[in-house]
């Protein structure tokens, strides 16, 4: 899924304000300094290499530079798909292994003793990355946040 593909989906502009989408939007690079493609390669080559690919969106309180909370995850989770990595590869990408390269070991996995943090999503994002924007609950600390999107 392309950004601009992202930044049109209601299930994200059901989430972000104008500021928000506009700084999603001003993200868009056409890679000056060479080609998705190789990228994406390199993004594999490191991944079959063993060495741990995260997920992770640098984002600001600020709106600029194109980060935005939560899509931009979505987006990068995507990206690793479209590079060539499972979506259960790119799923870990986001949660277990940056736990593991911080380690953060109360954090990353569904277990026993570990922060009761969840996203729940319509679908199967094992098998399309693009449904983990179907959010259908989100917990943390072990409670229920907002049912219904808002805005930011």
């Amino acid at each position: 899924m392309t950004l601009r593909r992202l930044l049109r989906d209601p299930r994200v502009r059901a989430w972000l304000g104008r500021q928000w989408l506009d700084a999603l939007g001003s993200s868009f690079s056409n890679y000056p300094e060479g080609r998705i493609a190789d990228v994406f390669e390199s993004v594999v080559a490191l991944h079959e290499a063993g060495v741990p690919v995260l997920v992770g969106t640098d984002a600001s309180p600020l709106t600029h530079g194109g980060i935005v909370h939560g899509a931009s995850v979505h987006h990068e989770m995507q990206m690793l798909v479209d590079a060539g990595l499972s979506p259960t590869n790119a799923l870990q990408a986001a949660t277990r292994i940056p736990a593991e390269q911080f380690q953060l070991t109360d954090r990353g996995r569904i277990e026993l003793g570990k922060r009761a943090e969840i996203v729940v999503v319509e679908g199967d994002p094992t098998t399309h990355i693009v449904d983990t924007l179907n959010l259908r609950g989100v917990w943390r600390a072990g409670m229920r946040l907002q049912d219904e999107p808002h805005q930011v």
